[in-house]
């Protein structure tokens, strides 16, 4: 509510028949540019020569409620001896829009200055002969044409009635009017001077040049003429300027409350917190179309019996108090019983002048008028006054608690402890920690002599309310906020802290395990068992001895009665587990077959989920070996190769890739999958790959109380991508290193991979509807290279044939890929390394030109096999980043979906690409685009810039002609009016195609090259 407010006399509109004050006038408009005219361009008579620039124009108009005035300036007196110079003063009038012709020439002939009004019978020119006249009526009004001098010229002004105008010559206020001002000897004769013609009157008969901009005399027919609007900076064509439900018209001209603003602007004229059509008594249901209640200025009188009040007075019944004093919640409606009348002078006592009247007052309990603070809780009635914060139906000003939080006024004060801009007694959060105060409370948990409701950390244990909440997270009954072990696990909060150890997205002082190692904090505790300065709970390894806590978990492996996880020797004692110690040699056994008693059989498959049963009739040894493995003791030289039940193969005979990643040689947009976007032609391109997957290749036992045996646990493999464009064919190549592999039996960190050779061609790119559809092949060829022994090598030559098929819309790049590969005959137990249906699925979207995201989803089918680990699925979600012309970096991860052999736990992958001329889509660009569907010529512009330009063999444009630039999207543009379009696009051979109803479409092909231009 506005508390201040004063009272201004209004400026009333002049009467209708005065003369428009200097400022009033309004000028004409040639083009952009006021009507000017050089001094001089006339020699008869100084009176006659039009004169103005842009400073003091030649010609100007004004209109009022009743009259319309033009003002002519001329060089000297138009007057001698008081009286008006025998000639003509006057101006020509279009109201049809033709350029050629006026229909009618008003103007004061002689020294009797009277108005006449004469009609064109549609003869073209400045200064039609005089049988093309006809005389319509004299234009009857007193004190019609005056004399008017200004320091610099002399002019003439025009008055002429608006009803006769209406009457006598059709003009209404919507007609689109425009003039030219011009001086003569006669209303026939030849013109002596035209307003905004500097040459000879012989070449400015042409009327196209001299026209004025269109006016109208009341365009919204508010009352309000476009003129005086113009003046108030009111909206011509809007009958409700300030949108308060007063139409322009009908509200005063003046400043009501002096704030800058003509009351015609200003929703609120007099300043007193009441709306002006809530004032006016107005209703929603009475007003003019053109009162937009979308902004705010308009609040329908809730009263619509009681009288109104004046929306120009801020004191309506001059009683001292604001109208919007007395109608606090202004609504034009007086509320009981805490409202006086704004229309009652003798309700505005008050006596102690806290803008609360005494009536008011005297409801009080005291019933006193006099007293500043009525409900004595240390804040002054004038602070609090009659607002209602809580709904209680007391005033703040008798309320002892006004915002109803459960603490007195008296405690919380006037200060704004969280400087939102509410004071405390009124804010439901007085400390802004997002708990409220009725939950807080005036208690002081933490004894500092600050209450909770004020106090940013109520418990003292080092971490803000505003993170800890009111939320009860251990159901102690204590809200986090103020309990001192929020998570119950025999950790004080203070000790724990806000920091998120595990980077889980839960802090320590919520997370039960807040190291993530399996082991919960209570298990764990407090104390620092290997003197690192890091307690257990938070310690990955607590006894130091350089086994994670997360392998070694709470068991107790020699039943010494100490957990593993601070056992630095867990292994000093043998629990009963019906298998011998290994001896010295290496050699073991166990009571029975150890594929029963161990694992109970098992298979062997990918590192993911949804396992699908294998056979699983081999290695015996590799299931004890893996026994041993899971109870951590030292294998040594146990075992030497890996024997494969049945087949006589070592491992290093087995031919089997499970290192499934594959990245496209061109690093383009997609990452294992291809699709038909091809560098320029004679290009190279390149990159570095880097990925990792965990646990691609894994023996399950069928036992499921026992662990899975890592076969290829890890690999990390670095695969160097290289291209060459051939235009329509790409060739690349990849040679992948692997910089680790770790698992079962694997002797050398780093191996090589599989060699890759392939070769991609696309077939078809062309537009379909809205999207643009490409077709193309890719062909691999892999070389045996990599270490079968690692299990990254396959042993054999193999090939793969996919077809590719791309969409392009917008921001969005679809691909699909299918094909199959070849197999290599090898076996692996129950496996068959068999020719394979292969596919895969994507989509890209670009959010700028340089930052885009990926999706990819693949997997294949090996043939004469059964079973989900021959079924290997993978997905793979990417960001890529173009920071230079060139360059692409990728970063990514994703999981298996199926327990297909390779497809891993999980999946990271990074890279750096070199892609010459790599299309991103472009549309975010803005593409007014560009065509030419007859003529071409090239013609330097701006760097990296193309413009089409469609015309006819003529020469004319074809205005809205369908482009579609290929080598971007395709995708469809139109040309503007002018039949242009412009487009920024990266350097690279493209090809225009244009196309226009009724004209034959052509293609042009063309080269954009960086930092060059080209027209066509």
């Amino acid at each position: 509510m506005k508390r201040i407010i004063t009272g201004l006399a209004l400026l009333m509109p002049s009467t209708a028949l005065a003369w428009p004050a200097d400022s009033d006038w309004v000028p004409l408009y040639l083009g952009a540019s006021v009507v000017e005219d050089v001094a001089g361009d006339h020699q008869t008579d100084a009176s006659l020569d039009l004169v103005g620039d842009s400073l003091s124009p030649a010609l100007l108009w004004h209109a009022d409620s009743d009259s319309v005035y033009f003002r002519l300036q001329v060089s000297d007196d138009p007057e001698s001896n008081s009286m008006f110079e025998p000639w003509t003063w006057g101006v020509l009038v279009d109201i049809d829009g033709d350029d050629t012709n006026f229909e009618y020439l008003i103007a004061s002939s002689g020294a009797s200055a009277e108005i006449e009004a004469y009609e064109n019978d549609g003869t073209a020119g400045v200064a039609p002969a005089v049988e093309h006249y006809s005389y319509v009526a004299y234009l009857d009004q007193t004190d019609a044409v005056r004399r008017a001098e200004n320091a610099s010229h002399f002019a003439v002004d025009l008055r002429v009635s608006r009803a006769e105008l209406d009457t006598e010559l059709g003009i209404g206020d919507l007609d689109a009017l425009r003039f030219v001002g011009f001086t003569g000897a006669s209303v026939y004769g030849d013109r002596a001077d035209v307003a905004g013609c500097d040459a000879s009157l012989d070449t400015c008969d042409d009327l196209t040049s001299l026209f004025s901009y269109s006016v109208y005399i009341d365009q919204d027919e508010d009352g309000l003429t476009n003129p005086q609007e113009k003046n108030l900076n009111s909206n011509e064509s809007d009958a409700d300027s300030d949108d308060d439900g007063l139409i322009d018209g009908d509200e005063t001209l003046g400043d009501a409350d002096g704030d800058g603003y003509s009351d015609v602007m200003d929703c609120d004229s007099d300043n007193d917190g009441l709306l002006d059509g809530t004032e006016a008594g107005l209703l929603s249901t009475n007003l003019h179309q053109d009162t937009n209640l979308a902004n705010g200025c308009f609040f329908a009188d809730e009263d619509t019996v009681a009288l109104p009040t004046d929306p120009y007075d801020w004191d309506t019944d001059g009683g001292t108090l604001a109208d919007g004093i007395e109608d606090w919640d202004f609504n034009g409606k007086l509320d009981a019983p805490w409202e006086t009348d704004p229309n009652d002078s003798t309700d505005d006592v008050d006596s102690d002048g806290d803008l609360i009247a005494d009536v008011l007052e005297l409801l009080g309990a005291d019933g006193e008028v006099n007293d500043l603070d009525s409900d004595g809780d240390g804040i002054s009635d004038g602070t609090e006054w009659l607002y209602d914060d809580d709904n209680d139906g007391l005033p703040n000003f008798l309320d002892v608690d006004s915002d109803g939080d459960g603490i007195d006024d008296s405690v919380e004060g006037a200060g704004d402890d969280d400087g939102d801009g509410t004071s405390n007694y009124l804010d439901s959060d007085s400390d802004g920690d997002g708990i409220s105060d009725l939950i807080e409370g005036d208690g002081d948990s933490d004894l500092d002599g600050t209450a909770d409701f004020l106090d940013l950390d109520s418990d003292d244990d080092g971490i803000e309310d505003e993170d800890e909440g009111a939320v009860d997270s251990d159901s102690d009954g204590f809200a986090d906020f103020i309990d001192d072990d929020s998570d119950d696990d025999g950790i004080l909060d203070e000790d724990e802290g806000n920091d998120d150890q595990d980077n889980d997205g839960t802090p320590n002082y919520l997370d039960l395990d807040s190291d993530n190692d399996g082991l919960p904090d209570e298990i764990e505790t407090n104390i620092d068992t290997d003197n690192d300065d890091r307690p257990d709970y938070l310690d990955t390894d607590s006894d130091g001895d350089g086994t994670p806590d997360s392998e070694e978990l709470d068991g107790d492996d020699d039943c010494d009665g100490i957990p593993n996880y601070i056992d630095n020797d867990h292994d000093s004692g043998f629990c009963d587990t019906g298998v011998e110690i290994p001896g010295e040699t290496g050699d073991f056994e166990v009571d029975d077959n150890p594929r029963d008693v161990l694992f109970g059989g098992g298979k062997f498959t990918g590192g993911a989920c949804n396992l699908a049963p294998v056979g699983a009739g081999w290695l015996p040894s590799l299931l004890a070996l893996g026994f041993l493995m899971r109870r951590r003791r030292a294998l040594g030289a146990i075992v030497a190769g890996l024997t494969v039940s049945g087949s006589g193969l070592a491992q290093d005979d087995l031919g089997l890739n499970a290192q499934r990643f594959s990245p496209s040689v061109d690093g383009r947009t997609f990452v294992t999958l291809e699709d038909d976007e091809l560098a320029p032609a004679w290009s190279f391109g390149g990159g570095l790959w880097v990925n990792h997957a965990n646990d691609p290749f894994v023996y399950r036992p069928d036992n499921d109380t026992l662990d899975e045996t890592a076969i290829l646990s890890a690999v990390t493999t670095a695969s160097v991508v290289a291209s060459y464009s051939f235009g329509p064919v790409r060739v690349g190549i990849d040679v992948p290193v692997h910089l680790q592999t770790a698992g079962y039996n694997i002797d050398r960190i780093v191996n090589s991979g599989d060699t890759r050779l392939s070769i991609k061609g696309a077939f078809l790119r062309a537009p379909v509807g809205s999207v643009e559809l490409g077709l193309g092949g890719v062909l691999d060829t892999t070389f045996p290279t990599g270490s079968p022994k690692a299990w990254v090598g396959s042993k054999r030559v193999g090939a793969k044939m996919a077809a590719i098929s791309s969409l392009r819309w917008n921001n969005l790049v679809a691909v699909a890929n299918i094909g199959a590969r070849s197999g290599t005959g090898q076996v692996v137990a129950d496996l068959k390394v068999a020719s394979a249906l292969e596919w895969g699925v994507g989509a890209s979207y670009f959010f700028t030109k340089s930052i885009w995201a990926t999706a990819e989803l693949e997997g294949e089918h090996w043939f004469a096999n059964k079973g989900q680990a021959v079924t290997p699925m993978e997905w793979l979600a990417t960001v890529h980043v173009n920071p230079a012309q060139e360059w692409v970096g990728t970063f990514g991860a994703g999981t298996g979906l199926t327990r297909g052999v390779g497809a891993p736990d999980y999946r990271i992958v990074g890279a750096v690409t070199w892609s010459p001329g790599r299309r991103a889509v472009e549309a975010e660009v803005p593409v007014d685009a560009v065509v030419d569907p007859v003529t071409v010529q090239q013609l330097p512009i701006e760097p990296g810039h193309v413009v089409v330009r469609a015309v006819s063999p003529s020469g004319d444009p074809v205005k809205g002609a369908e482009v579609r630039i290929l080598g971007t999207l395709g995708k469809q543009m139109k040309t503007g009016s002018d039949g242009i379009l412009e487009a920024d696009l990266p350097p690279g051979e493209y090809e225009a195609s244009v196309a226009a109803p009724g004209w034959v479409g052509q293609s042009l092909k063309f080269e954009l090259e960086e930092s060059g231009t080209t027209d066509l």
